[in-house]
């Protein structure tokens, strides 16, 4: 017996060092490549692409005062052309600057957050993609250190997060990969679940791109709550009321109301939010009526009939708005 306890004890022991061997892997790696990426000879401002610029220059504008909702360039085709992007990236590059501009100047300033922003991402985006091998693994240091290596060798990927990218594709990175982390979760955890809709709207808000990723998501959550019902309800309901909720708190704080109702192409408007937000509160009802009635054919008849939900939501608005 004692034996047992000894060599479990090794075994804890051994497990330890090895998941506190990872976190120095990720940083080595990180360290290491970013070594590499800030070998810039001529400066981290020539790095940058079209986009990096444009949004570089899109924080200039509201930090010398040009409205949080007036998304206008007016230098671009006189009388100015309407940015589809979101205020969201735009918010701490512009924290960033303003706050280090006392310190060292305008450029500078400017400089270091260019700089510095796409790296914290890196950093992040490791540490997501570290953290979601630890859930598929169940601990495996080794599988941990392998999805570090690989994340660092995507190279198509990296190339939103050397110096100078600060257009908003290594945040949605992120936040994808932070909305997988919490739904592989979601079971376990309704906070993990409400923080995986948190996710999933935040990343619509800085733009539509990863839109078929999270619908992929989402339609596995709801699949879920079809399948297994009463012990994921609470967990799925979380996630659709988060989801709900953070969508309408994000439109009401990057949108004007007149424009809620507007059409939008490649960007976060009137016809995604009602998708979310009705997607969201079908989802909560579908999860509320189960407890009175649990039945699969019912729960899959009522998602069934979501899609005609969806045209009918969306009719008020043209099928091709003006780009």
């Amino acid at each position: 017996m004692s034996e047992l306890v000894s060599t479990a004890r090794e075994s804890s022991r051994e497990q330890r060092k090895a998941s506190a061997a990872v976190p120095i892997m990720v940083l080595a790696l990180a360290a290491v490549l970013a070594i590499k990426l800030l070998w810039i000879k001529t400066g981290v401002f020539d790095a940058m692409s079209t986009d990096d610029v444009m949004r570089l220059v899109e924080v200039r504008d509201l930090i010398n005062g040009q409205g949080w909702f007036d998304l206008h360039q007016y230098r671009l085709d006189p009388p100015g052309v309407l940015m589809h992007w979101s205020r969201v990236v735009d918010l701490p590059l512009a924290v960033s600057i303003v706050l280090l501009k006392p310190l060292i100047g305008t450029h500078a300033a400017e400089s270091v957050t260019v700089f510095l922003w796409p790296l914290l991402l890196f950093a992040g985006a490791i540490a997501l993609v570290v953290a979601i091998a630890r859930r598929m693994s169940n601990g495996s240091a080794i599988c941990q250190i392998s999805a570090a290596v690989l994340a660092v060798l995507a190279l198509p990927a990296l190339a939103h997060f050397r110096p100078g990218a600060i257009d908003h594709h290594n945040a949605q990175i992120d936040l994808l990969l932070a909305l997988i982390l919490f739904a592989q979760q979601i079971e376990r955890s309704a906070i993990k679940a409400a923080l995986a809709g948190v996710a999933a709207s935040l990343s619509l808000a800085i733009g539509v791109e990863m839109l078929p990723a999270v619908a992929v998501i989402c339609i596995a959550v709801a699949g879920l709550f079809i399948w297994r019902g009463a012990p994921v309800a609470r967990q799925v309901a979380a996630f659709a009321g988060a989801l709900t909720a953070s969508s309408l708190a994000l439109a009401l704080a990057l949108l004007p109301l007149r424009e809620l109702a507007s059409p939008v192409c490649d960007a976060w408007g009137g016809p995604l939010l009602l998708l979310t937000v009705g997607g969201g509160l079908g989802l909560m009802v579908m999860a509320g009526a189960d407890r009175y009635y649990a039945a699969l054919w019912l729960r899959a008849a009522t998602a069934a009939g979501s899609p005609a939900r969806t045209c009918v939501i969306c009719s008020p608005f043209p099928r091709r708005p003006a780009c």
